[in-house]
Parts: C-alpha cells; sequence; structure tokens
C-alpha cells in the first residue's frame, strides 16, 4: 500500500502537553518530522496550505486557540526539508484559484530539481470569503468560477514542464552551445483566464514531471482527479464509503484514456496505537482533553458554512434533520458511524482532532487489520496519515504499525528508487510535445 503523512498537526493539540506550540513554525521540529516518515519508508510528506486565517463566521477572536493559524508557505519549507531528507516525497499545497500557472509551474519543478526529482503538487481551490479577501475580492468565487480557472490552470502547469525536451541542455562548453533552441516549445496559450507564451525557465524534470494530487471535495474536483492527478486524498470514515467513492473516481478515468492503476486513492487516517486497545483509548484521552468544546463547535459550524449547532445538546445524538446533514455534505462531514449516528461532542472532537477522516484505534495488529481489509476489499490504494499529534503520533505509527504491515507483506521494507514516480511505480511520463509514433501503416 501507498503511505504519505501530514506535516501539519490538528489545530488543538499545540496545548496538549506533549505537542509543539510552534510546531508549523518550527523548520527543525518539521524536519524531524518528514526524517521520521523517511524512518518509516512513507511514500510521502505534505503540507497543507491556506492563503489566510480561516476565520470564516469566527472572526481572529474566535479562532484565536487555533494552532494552525500561522504556517510557512509549502514549497520554500519543503525546499528546505529536501536537503536534509534523500528519499521521500516532498508535496505541497499551491491554490489555483490565488495564483499564477507560470509561477506555480517555477516553484513546483525547482523544488523537483532541489530534490533530485521528488517534488509534488496538491492542486486546490480555495474556497473561503478569508482568502478571497486577501486577493481584490469581497466575496469567494463560485465553484464554477474557480474550477474553470483551475482546468485551465492545471493544463498550462502541465504543459509548461514539458517545455523542454529531456536533451534539451547539452551544455556543450567546446560548442558553446547551451541549449537546444530547436527543443524547446512555446505554448502561446491564450484562453478565458490566462495568457502564457513560455517556455519555463527550468529544464524538465528528471521524473517527467512532478506528481499531481488532488483533493477536491465536489463532482468537479472529482473530475479533475480522473483527468490529471497521480494521487487523491479522499474523506471516506467508512468502509462502506469508502467502497463506493473507490468506483465512482476510479470508474471515471476511462474517458480520460487511464487506467484505474494510474490514480491511487488514499482515505485520510488518524491511528492512534498503543500495546493493548485500551491503551490507546487512554492516549487518545488525555489527547482530547486539550479541546474545549465552545472551540470544537466553533470549528464544526464553520466547517458546516457557519450552521449553528448551539441550541443542540453535547452528549446527544445528531438528529437526522436533513438541513443539518445537507449542511455537513458539503465538506464530506459524516454523522453516521458503525450504523448509528454520532454525538455533538463526538462529531466535534472527529471534525477537530481527526479532521472527519476514519480513525483507528487499538494495537498495532488491530490497526494493520483494518487498513489491509481497506486495500483488499477496494476501498483505497494506501492511506494519508493524519496523524493525531506530532511527533509522537507519527512516531508510533513508524515504530510499531508499519513493521507490523511489512511484516504481513503489505508494505515495502525500501525504496524502489530515487525519484517518486519511481517509488510510487508510475511510469514516467511522455512530454505532451513527443513526436507521435510512427503508425503501423
Amino acid at each position: 500500500m501507498i503511505l504519505v503523512t501530514l506535516l501539519n498537526a490538528p489545530s488543538n493539540t499545540w496545548r496538549y502537553e506533549h505537542g509543539r506550540a510552534c510546531g508549523d513554525m518550527d523548520l527543525d521540529y518539521l524536519t524531524h518530522c518528514a526524517q521520521e516518515a523517511e524512518r518509516g519508508k512513507f511514500h510521502a510528506v505534505f503540507l497543507a496550505d491556506s492563503l489566510g486565517i480561516k476565520d470564516d463566521g469566527l472572526d481572529l477572536q474566535g479562532t484565536r486557540k487555533n494552532g494552525n493559524a500561522v504556517s510557512f508557505e509549502p514549497m520554500t519549507a519543503l525546499s528546505a526539508i529536501a536537503v536534509k531528507t534523500s528519499n521521500i516525497g516532498l508535496i505541497g499545497t499551491v491554490s489555483m484559484t490565488y495564483s499564477e500557472p507560470f509561477n506555480v509551474a517555477r516553484q513546483i519543478a525547482s523544488l523537483d530539481h532541489i530534490s533530485g526529482g521528488r517534488a509534488g503538487w496538491n492542486a486546490i481551490t480555495s474556497g473561503t470569503t478569508a482568502e478571497a479577501q486577501n486577493f481584490n475580492l469581497q466575496a469567494q468565487l463560485s465553484s464554477e468560477q474557480r474550477y474553470s480557472r483551475a482546468r485551465e490552470h492545471m493544463d498550462v502547469v502541465l504543459r509548461l514542464w514539458d517545455s523542454w525536451d529531456d536533451d534539451a541542455f547539452p551544455r556543450n562548453k567546446e560548442s558553446g552551445l547551451y541549449f537546444d533552441p530547436e527543443k524547446a516549445h512555446r505554448l502561446n496559450h491564450s484562453g478565458e483566464h490566462f495568457q502564457v507564451r513560455g517556455p519555463l525557465n527550468l529544464p524538465r524534470s528528471v521524473q517527467g514531471r512532478p506528481l499531481v494530487c488532488q483533493a477536491g471535495a465536489s463532482d468537479a474536483g472529482y473530475e479533475m482527479a480522473a483527468r490529471w492527478a497521480d494521487i487523491m486524498y479522499v474523506k471516506t470514515p467508512t468502509i462502506d464509503i469508502g467502497k463506493s467513492f473507490y468506483n465512482d473516481i476510479k470508474g471515471r478515468l476511462e474517458k480520460y484514456g487511464r487506467r484505474r492503476e494510474e490514480l491511487s486513492l488514499l482515505p485520510g487516517l488518524s491511528v492512534v496505537v498503543g500495546e493493548t486497545e485500551e491503551e490507546a483509548n487512554k492516549k487518545l484521552g488525555r489527547v482530547l482533553a486539550s479541546l474545549e468544546p465552545e472551540e470544537a463547535l466553533g470549528y464544526l459550524s464553520q466547517k458546516m458554512g457557519g450552521y449553528d449547532l448551539s441550541g443542540l445538546e453535547l452528549d446527544a445524538p445528531i438528529p437526522a434533520d436533513p438541513e443539518i446533514d445537507k449542511a455537513a455534505a458539503r465538506n464530506r462531514i459524516y454523522f453516521e458511524r458503525n450504523g448509528r449516528r454520532l454525538t455533538l461532542r463526538e462529531a466535534m472532537q472527529s471534525v477537530v482532532t481527526m479532521i472527519g477522516h476514519l480513525t483507528l484505534v487499538g494495537s498495532p495488529r488491530q490497526v494493520a487489520d483494518e487498513m489491509i481489509r481497506w486495500v483488499e476489499e477496494g476501498a483505497a490504494d494506501g492511506f494519508a496519515l493524519m496523524p493525531y499529534y506530532l511527533p509522537g503520533g507519527l512516531t508510533d505509527f513508524v515504530d510499531h504499525v508499519v513493521p507490523e504491515l511489512q511484516r504481513r507483506g503489505f508494505f515495502h521494507h525500501d525504496y524502489a528508487g530515487k525519484t517518486l514516480r519511481e517509488n510510487l511505480g508510475l511510469a514516467r511520463p511522455e512530454s505532451v510535445f513527443a513526436a507521435p509514433a510512427p503508425s503501423a501503416a
């Protein structure tokens, strides 16, 4: 199975006794977490991002306890981490809503060259008002506008990455030929949202082009993943939801001329592991104790687009109200688990600490059993670990769950190559400008 891990800790865990109060702003700490993941032979680490403090509906006073309020720009941080790691992939989030394709292509290609072919792009659209107001807007763009821009943005970036043939830079001192202009490709792109001449002022990647990841939560996002992505991060907290979503997305690939194995689906996974299930639950309880109900309720309401949940009882099941479920569904929040309705307290804890993803609490064997079941039954190709706190949640997983998966033949013992694509078993992509092979005729 494929394993990647998030380097951003849950927003409340900076107050936990073993958490890091300035984790997202401590490069040595982030590098240590990446090195821990590399010790565990994870395929990649990734950094999430936001183009502003997420205070929609809460204002700064309401978000004052959010440990993710500030963070490094991902490509800058990952470039620093690249020089302290050797094999692990480095995936950073960059929004297509408030960026230019040329800048994005150059940023990520630079990371790719710095790291020797280990870069990936988590391509997202930005959907909060707080972000929009940092970019000359009063309100966020509609979903249709964001995805219209995103499709064109993605197409331009991919072609910019192929601006040069693989052998375009002879750097021949005798002839004085640094690059061969016949092997450069100008885009001369003129579209609805962008005009880009090209070529990109960087050679083609050692891995062909950086990895493309997608985490869209709408049908437009699913189509983008089916058309372009190598990895898709998904939120499927139960195996039944996982199987249904897996079959849906994989079934979309054929119309884009792609095989099912060309896109890997990685559900978000939060793991709390102990020698026994009882010990693991005690660990989780200590982290949840740092989460105040008022804070958690505000965050859950914000994730539901501002829906007011304040009148509900904390320890009673959330009412099966169509309006509540509609507000939750827009952000893929699920209030049904194992055939029962979550209480408001459980939902708050899940969304804040586990970001609403699949959560496994137990012994290494119990955790591995469930992870393997998801892969064997067609609900996942691997997982995106969302550590319940850092660095301890990641270290526990590396020390106890990874060896169990390896012992049972479900995870590799070492990296297959040097580039991210090699380690994922993905073929080096052909340039979009490559001459077509001659036909049999």
